[in-house]
């Protein structure tokens, strides 16, 4: 009873604060552009003395315009030396606050990094994960009823620096900082969240969500996560019932003594029946039927996360999807205030903007805007400046300004540099691609599970290679189809790529068909090679060879 009244208490402590917090955002974005310069001039004062500070001269830059001519653009090879220093024990590096943890970012796309990250930086990440949603669910569900969720994160910190820092994901670091309370937030032991094995992870994650009828959410870092928890359900549902029934969570080859001695579960007979029955009718719209108090799904379903949505919503009988911010290992960037939404309002006090043209993207020295030059209908490269140490950062992200809210640009993610195909300057971003393979998958009838792409530069003429998962496989008779349809949709979708079709300088793309798991086993291949179980992204554009052998190896038909 105690706890129950706790457990209310809090939940009602959060939904207030987050509404009070979702205010004040608000509210900071009729200032954006000027907070943003404060914060640069805060950054630059508090860093001038820093072995970084001093290297650039901090203190002799007064305005924004001068602190571009001043510092150069810069990537991650930029710091690789210095972070180096900060990982074994030297203070001061590029901040005067010293380095709370070292976030690992994904390695998806490349060689994975040590990003810095101090205290105030990461204050800033966890406040808008916590409570911009409570925040809009609060606003948007004002009387529901208090009950745990469903958290798919890890809160594994799996090494420590040789200096005494630890290393591991931005999640892992938040986790960390939440266990004191979790059992009253969360439907998942924190054992879970240790579990590197990620089927098992999420096996174990929908075990104790279905112990738990009075779930209230459900939230991952990626919309991808979402559907790996209902494939899961409806792949192991009768195991599930059995281990709910007897209060035993079934052996695993990946799940050890001590962790599974950590894992208590109450025999429920009662509701492993009413489990049983609802997913013996069927998996459409179970989510509603399994959870009535289920409000809202959490997790990013914007950008290259569009792929999984049409398959997840066939779970949620209608239930609505937050993606609540955007945000990197970097930093903060971006906050959604509208469910369904996958716009961001920039955040002016979390870094400091520079936006590149996408234009001039590629030139040697490409001119920056801020806030408030920026131009709605304009694509821009984001660049960054943080409070964990990263001056004039190429980030990588491509974004569209589509509109303000307050005096902040409103953007929506586009690509990342580097996931794009550009065979002869048609450049085929991965939501042009993502929206033609989902409209060929409509037209065939069938579900897609996942893709990726590469550009076929041996072909005369060049063309497009796509990888595609699809459940079920497309029936023969739709097959000869297939590859007109692709081709179709990605005329419709970018307009150059069609003109480069008419006149046959690019040549019809290549269709792949790859056997059920495969983008299952891409994402443990790069687990494996150090990603975050929890935050792993299959890349759109296959540039690793690991990858191409691993994929290709996997084609059951070539529709060309």
């Amino acid at each position: 009873m105690f706890d129950s009244l706790k457990s209310h208490l809090l939940h009602w402590s959060l939904d207030f604060a987050g509404a009070v917090w979702v205010d004040r955002f608000r509210a900071s974005l009729a200032d954006a552009p000027d907070l943003n310069e404060a914060l640069l001039a805060r950054i630059l004062e508090e860093n001038r003395d820093t072995v970084y500070g001093q290297r650039h001269r901090f203190g002799a830059i007064h305005d924004p315009a001068e602190y571009a001519r001043r510092v150069p653009l810069t990537d991650f090879e930029s710091y690789r030396d210095l972070v180096d220093r900060i990982a074994d024990g030297e203070q001061n590096v590029l901040t005067r606050e010293p380095v709370k943890y070292l976030g690992v970012t994904s390695g998806t796309t490349g060689r994975g990094k040590l990003v810095p990250v101090t205290k105030s930086a990461q204050s800033a990440i966890i406040a808008h994960m916590m409570l911009t949603p409570a925040g809009v669910l609060a606003q948007r569900f004002p009387a529901r009823e208090a009950g745990p969720a469903v958290l798919m994160l890890s809160s594994t910190l799996p090494q420590v620096s040789k200096g005494g820092i630890p290393i591991g994901t931005a999640t892992a670091a938040g986790m960390d900082r939440m266990k004191g309370v979790a059992e009253l937030f969360w439907s998942s032991p924190l054992p879970v969240t240790r579990v590197r094995h990620q089927p098992l992870a999420v096996h174990l994650h929908v075990l104790y969500a279905l112990a738990r009828r009075n779930l209230a959410g459900l939230t991952a870092p990626f919309l991808s996560s979402v559907l790996d928890f209902f494939q899961t359900l409806e792949a192991d549902w009768p195991l599930l019932c059995d281990e709910l029934e007897r209060g035993r969570v079934a052996k695993h080859p990946e799940l050890d003594e001590a962790l599974s001695a950590q894992l208590s579960l109450r025999p429920d007979r009662a509701r492993a029946a009413e489990v049983r029955a609802a997913c013996e009718a069927g998996l459409e719209g179970i989510a509603r039927r399994l959870w009535p108090n289920l409000k809202m799904i959490v997790g990013v379903m914007g950008g290259s996360f569009r792929v999984y949505e049409p398959a997840t919503r066939r779970y949620l009988g209608g239930l609505p999807i937050h993606s609540p911010i955007y945000a990197c290992t970097e930093a903060l960037l971006g906050v959604s205030l509208e469910p369904e939404s996958t716009r961001y309002a920039l955040v002016p006090e979390s870094c400091y903007f520079e936006l590149i043209p996408l234009e001039e993207a590629e030139a040697d020295e490409p001119s920056t805007l801020t806030l408030r030059q920026a131009e709605v209908g304009g694509a821009y490269e984001l660049v960054l400046t943080t409070r964990s140490g990263l001056y004039r950062y190429r980030l990588g992200d491509v974004v569209r300004v589509v509109g303000r809210q307050g005096r902040a640009p409103v953007v929506e993610f586009s690509h990342r540099r580097g996931q794009l195909l550009d065979v002869a300057s048609e450049k085929t971003s991965e939501r042009a691609m993502g929206e033609a393979v989902l409209e060929t998958a409509r037209q065939l009838g069938v579900e897609l599970l996942d893709f990726s792409t590469r550009a076929d530069l041996e072909s005369r003429p060049n063309r497009y290679e796509v990888f595609v998962e699809l459940t079920p496989e497309a029936p023969q008779s739709a097959r000869r189809d297939a590859q007109r349809i692709l081709d179709e949709a990605l005329g419709a979708e970018n307009p150059g790529y069609a003109i480069l079709r008419r006149s046959q300088r690019l040549g019809p793309p290549a269709l792949h068909l790859v056997r059920r798991g495969t983008f299952a086993e891409v994402r443990a291949l790069l687990v494996a090679q150090g990603a975050s179980p929890a935050q792993v992204k299959v890349p759109r554009v296959l540039a690793r060879e690991d990858l191409r052998e691993l994929v290709r190896a996997r084609v059951t038909a070539t529709l060309d």
